[in-house]
């Protein structure tokens, strides 16, 4: 089962960092993928997610879409030896 515990201030930053993806023209399914990072963040990859929402936006395009095409939704674990750069 999922865990699914991000704090408030995680949950924030997930939202600056879909803005800042966003801004940068990415078509992503914002939902989607805010899910996503919470479900690796949650699960067994924590994130730097501060690091993550003012990092070099070509970083931070890497992890959202390696995640997406990585993530085993069952389980929140990433697939296929996926490291994302903002792995704490």
């Amino acid at each position: 089962m999922l865990n699914w515990n991000a704090t408030r201030d995680e949950m924030d930053l997930i939202v600056k960092i879909m803005d800042r993806v966003q801004e940068a023209g990415s078509t992503i399914d914002r939902r989607e993928v805010s899910m996503d990072l919470e479900a690796v963040h949650c699960n067994g990859c924590p994130l730097e997610l501060d690091r993550m929402a003012s990092g070099h936006i070509g970083d931070v395009l890497h992890d959202v879409h390696g995640i997406s095409k990585n993530i085993d939704r069952k389980t929140g674990k990433l697939k296929r030896g996926f490291q994302p750069r903002f792995a704490a």
